[in-house]
């Protein structure tokens, strides 16, 4: 038997820790991982790739995925788009990766196939299926060669294939494949941010891997007579301990890149102090709500970040200066369109209360358990004190 665990990092480093979405997280995964490689020693670690958009992040990704002893990932597109980061991200942290596209505009060559080894030796092949400018019929065609090539090398050896693409595009792909080089289960990335059910069709599994590192997926092969039986399950990381050392390279990311000093110019909105001399009590009521210490939030958790600071931070949002101390964080003007008029002419009622305004920060991902009308029942009880 051979036991795999598999996740896809999608340039998660951690959950945001606003709205009480906890799960996932490099260091929460690697404290995972330790946890089963006591119960199995033998554990090799995977990764489907996409490192993030962010070039920053890629070389603490890589180095957290590499002290977690994970071994090789898929070359995702977003990785492809950075290549010369991420490549070099892999190669400092030990992690070799695998991507079925023709050379790059760098003239790079990403490898396909490759045999993931651990410690009695080889474990499985791998290949990743990526976007790119292949069509379906000469992707298929180097996928064949490539399998070809691994089973002359390793016959006896599982075959894993990584796919980016949808569902469907891969099924016509796989069923293509000559029975002898099919691969034994296909990890599919999922837009999913829970853990999925694995499914079998045609002899063929399929193991579905959550986006954003949420779920971590326990793969056993198991030889069987007619070849290799997959026993596929899949976790949530869910809120727990994290490895200290891990949580380390990612708090030290976070110092390394946080913006710029506070702003010294005045901010190209009306402050809230300009809504005091008719709405004091308004302005009280907000500066005791939580939106109104959204900055203060992040200070404390040692996240002052472009990410969390588009939401916390309205002179941020607007042109990507830190607000200095003093009102700060969700203020008047962020529900308030047309302020300015409103206070050059009292009778024009600014707009309030938007919707999609609160939802911009309100989301899934951020205030999983968000309801609009409760939520803007409590800020207007506050806006309408007097």
């Amino acid at each position: 038997m051979r036991t795999l665990a598999i996740a896809r990092t999608d340039g998660y480093l951690e959950p945001c820790g606003c709205g009480g979405q906890q799960a996932g997280g490099l260091a929460r995964r690697a404290q995972l991982l330790r946890d089963w490689r006591a119960e199995a020693a033998d554990l090799v670690a995977l990764d489907l790739g996409n490192f993030g958009s962010q070039p920053a992040a890629v070389p603490v990704v890589a180095r957290a995925l590499g002290a977690m002893g994970v071994l090789a990932c898929g070359t995702a597109a977003e990785d492809l788009a950075d290549y010369p980061t991420f490549t070099t991200a892999c190669r400092e942290a030990g992690l070799a990766h695998t991507s079925l596209v023709p050379p790059l505009e760098s003239g790079a060559a990403p490898p396909a196939a490759i045999v993931v080894s651990g410690p009695g030796g080889p474990v499985c092949g791998l290949l990743s299926l990526c976007f790119g400018s292949l069509a379906n019929a000469a992707l298929t065609a180097r996928a064949v060669d490539e399998l070809e090539r691994l089973h002359a090398a390793q016959p006896a050896l599982p075959v894993l294939l990584i796919s980016h693409r949808n569902v469907a595009t891969t099924e016509r792909l796989v069923a293509a494949i000559p029975g002898a080089l099919r691969p034994v289960a296909v990890l599919a990335a999922s837009d999913s941010n829970e853990p999925a059910p694995a499914w079998e069709r045609d002899g063929l599994w399929w193991v579905p891997v959550a986006q954003r590192g949420r779920a971590l997926v326990r793969l056993r092969l198991v030889r069987a007579a007619a070849g290799w039986e997959v026993r596929a399950t899949a976790v949530l990381v869910a809120d727990g301990p994290r490895d200290v050392a891990v949580q380390a390279m990612v708090d030290d990311y976070h110092r390394s890149t946080a913006p710029p000093p506070v702003a010294s110019t005045p901010a190209p909105y009306p402050p809230v102090t300009a809504c005091v001399p008719c709405h004091s009590g308004a302005v009280k009521a907000w500066r005791q709500q939580p939106h109104a210490h959204a900055v203060e939030t992040l200070e404390q958790a040692g996240r002052l970040q472009a990410g969390c600071l588009r939401c916390h931070d309205e002179r941020f949002r607007r042109d990507g200066q830190r607000s200095p101390a003093g009102d700060r964080g969700i203020e008047c003007a962020t529900c308030h369109d047309a302020l300015a008029d409103h206070l050059a002419n009292t009778q024009r009622r600014p707009s309030s209360g938007a919707r999609a305004a609160c939802e911009g920060c309100h989301t899934a991902e951020n205030s999983p358990h968000w309801d609009h009308p409760t939520y803007l029942t409590k800020i207007l009880a506050a806006c309408r004190a007097r």
